[in-house]
């Protein structure tokens, strides 16, 4: 849903606020978390410090315009950079769910399949493919997908089973838990069989580098030699 709402952005000329229905409104945090918020500190300075409101616009002006366009365009990158390393740890942590079933929610549908999200905020689709076979209209108002048999609407609650999880594509692939076809079930444990490979060779290279620092840290006997010729050099030269 937030999604496709319109986006805020930044700019020079006072807008208002749509959200809470305000004729003036400007970004303001404390403590500073955004460069807005740090243009918005100097400007208020520069006022309570005396500075002619004349002066202050054309000082801030031209800035001001750059330093909007500039926050906009990289707040709206850092979003699409966080949404994509979100997608990628998801379907990471689903990778060793494969096969599993759980309950979901239908969080969205479209004309290629259907959205569901699990209790964990995991989200991931059913291909249309992969649905029961029937004569399926798709409405976007009512945001349902429609057949002579078989529904499927927003909110409506689903058994699911994990078939893919793919990082590289940071996408989780579901499908009905009653209707999961025998190639996903041959491709899941042709992919938990090569987990557990990958998992064995990463233990044995843990261990055999577990055993060279161990034996690393271990101080050789000339050391010990040499320690105790010390302790004696010492303990003469006290002496005399």
């Amino acid at each position: 849903i937030l999604r496709t709402m319109m986006k805020a952005r930044y700019a020079p000329e006072c807008l208002g606020h749509f959200g809470i229905a305000s004729t003036f409104y400007c970004h303001f945090t404390t403590p500073i978390r955004r460069y807005p918020d740090l243009m918005i500190h100097r400007i208020i300075k520069a006022a309570l410090n005396g500075q002619k409101a004349r002066d202050s616009r054309i000082h801030f002006e031209e800035i001001v315009a750059k330093a909007s366009e500039q926050s906009s365009l990289t707040e709206k990158r850092a979003d699409e950079v966080e949404r994509e390393v979100d997608d990628y740890k998801k379907a990471l942590y689903m990778k060793q769910y494969l096969g599993e079933v759980y309950e979901g929610v239908i969080s969205g549908v479209q004309e290629f399949g259907v959205f569901v999200e699990l209790d964990n905020t995991i989200e991931g689709m059913i291909k249309f493919e992969n649905l029961p076979i029937d004569n399926y209209d798709y409405d976007p108002r009512a945001v349902q997908l429609s057949g002579s048999k078989h529904s499927y609407s927003l909110g409506d609650k689903v058994q699911v089973m994990v078939v893919a999880a793919n990082t590289h594509t940071r996408r989780i692939e579901f499908e009905l838990a009653d209707r999961v076809k025998p190639s996903s079930l041959e491709e899941i444990a042709r992919q938990k069989d090569k987990s557990n490979k990958e998992k064995m060779v990463r233990g044995k290279k843990s261990s055999a580098t577990s055993k060279q620092t161990k034996h690393s840290n271990k101080k050789p006997d000339f050391y010990k030699k040499k320690s105790k010729w010390r302790k004696d050099r010492e303990y003469n030269d006290y002496n005399y």
